[in-house]
């Protein structure tokens, strides 16, 4: 009895380690994986033309056992390239430490506050209530955090 309690525990640990990940993958991660490998497949030696495809507002959709590029949105690859831009450019900004009259901060603090407002009203989005609920709650916390200095709890 005592040996199988110590087995059972053992098993449970070694599932979680780095090995026992690697070696035993559950569900999820062979899904993770599966999907991982029709992209890798889909995309092959085309990566700048799967940038290119991003970039004309294409999105992926998965049409019977392959994933295909949908019509070109003119509007959304315009927002894509325009967001991809400033991304890269306060990434720089960052990098470098330049913040001039605290331009750098305040425009840092523009892309958190705009991050945790798209978590928040895809929680709010969804059908579950509770999760309707965690999304209103975030949401909260996000608009309270936003005006109140120092170190804050939850989102921001």
């Amino acid at each position: 009895m005592l040996g199988k309690k110590l087995g059972e525990a053992f098993f449970e640990s070694f599932q979680s380690s780095v090995v026992g990940r690697n070696m035993l993958p559950g569900p999820l991660e062979l899904f993770t994986a599966e999907q991982g490998g029709k992209l890798a497949r889909m995309i092959g030696d085309d990566a700048p033309g799967t940038i290119k495809n991003y970039f004309q507002g294409r999105n992926l959709s998965p049409s019977s056992d392959a994933l295909k590029w949908g019509s070109a949105d003119e509007a959304l690859g315009r927002t894509r390239t325009i967001a991809a831009g400033g991304a890269a450019g306060l990434l720089a900004a960052n990098a470098f430490n330049f913040d001039p009259f605290g331009m750098t901060s305040g425009v840092n603090n523009l892309a958190q506050l705009g991050a945790n407002a798209t978590i928040g009203t895809t929680m709010y989005g969804a059908e579950s209530k509770r999760l309707k609920l965690a999304g209103l709650g975030y949401l909260a916390a996000t608009a309270v955090n936003t005006f109140r200095g120092g170190d804050n709890l939850g989102p921001m």
